[in-house]
């Protein structure tokens, strides 16, 4: 039974029913239910609590996550959920901010950072976490929306993991999300899924080709037309393995010609047809 005691004063208060449902949610999915998350601007954490489900994200394919465990799907990624069993979850859209003090610890590490490689692995959920989620759980049950509440849950989640996880964890599990932070680096990531090649690139940042050039590869270390097609590749491969879009769906979805440009485009890439690579997978998870 909810608490009566000013409930009604909260819940009519535009601010909170507004605004606080983009922060923390909780989710409830049947088994052997579908899911696609698009995170177009923001980084998305859930908190599986019960329940197992296949995520596949990107370039990593039908990684298992299950209850306990923590997800982190970055900016600009499609992520499909296929629930084994029925599942429960805590969504959090963005990433936890630590005091200033912590993230600079956290930065300087550098013999982390070089190493770190982006690995879609799940962190696991620890009893202070534990009692951390009930709490939010049983806020959203009883309908309390308050921004400020959730704001400040936000700031508690951070300090519990600065306290409950290492280092070493805490860089391996977040580094999609803090790796890209300088504002030009926010731009192409905000911008690379809309863009048809470089010179339309260069065109929306409004620099010149050798300005853009030269700052892409001091932030990426790589040139623009690179780093484009390796991110293409990563995107099509995911529409290929984890989507039953057609074939000619993906190649119009990344603007290619016709369908031999894109036979090519994957022979080169990945070894074999677009239509062998489906196959090659369908026939892995029959096995």
């Amino acid at each position: 039974m909810k608490p009566e005691l000013f409930f009604c004063k909260h819940s009519s208060c535009k601010s909170c029913t507004e605004i606080a449902p983009r922060i923390f949610r909780y989710v409830e999915t049947k088994k052997n239910e579908k899911r696609i998350f698009t995170m177009e601007d923001n980084y998305t954490l859930i908190f599986i609590l019960s329940g197992e489900v296949l995520v596949s994200c990107n370039e990593f394919v039908n990684v298992r996550f299950q209850t306990g465990e923590i997800m982190l799907c970055p900016m600009n990624s499609s992520c499909i959920w296929e629930t084994i069993d029925d599942v429960k979850s805590i969504i959090l859209k963005g990433k936890p901010e630590l005091p200033p003090c912590d993230e600079k610890s956290l930065r300087e590490r550098a013999d982390l950072w070089l190493n770190a490689v982006s690995t879609f692995q799940p962190l696991p959920i620890r009893s202070r976490l534990t009692d951390f989620l009930e709490t939010i759980r049983v806020y959203l049950d009883d309908g309390i929306m308050c921004p400020y509440l959730h704001k400040s849950k936000m700031l508690e989640l951070s300090m519990i993991f600065r306290a409950y996880y290492s280092p070493e964890e805490l860089v391996s599990f977040f580094f999609p999300a803090v790796r890209y932070t300088h504002e030009f680096e926010l731009f192409v990531m905000n911008n690379y899924l809309k863009m048809k090649g470089v010179k339309e690139f260069v065109d929306l940042s409004g620099m010149n080709l050798s300005t853009f050039n030269r700052k892409f590869k001091t932030h990426f270390n790589q040139s623009p037309y690179q780093w484009l097609i390796k991110q293409k590749s990563k995107h099509i491969y995911h529409e290929l393995s984890a989507t039953n879009k057609s074939l000619a769906t993906i190649a119009r979805d990344f603007h290619f010609a016709d369908a031999s440009h894109f036979n090519r485009y994957c022979k080169a890439m990945f070894g074999a047809s677009p239509s062998k690579i489906r196959e090659s997978i369908l026939n892995k998870k029959r096995a």
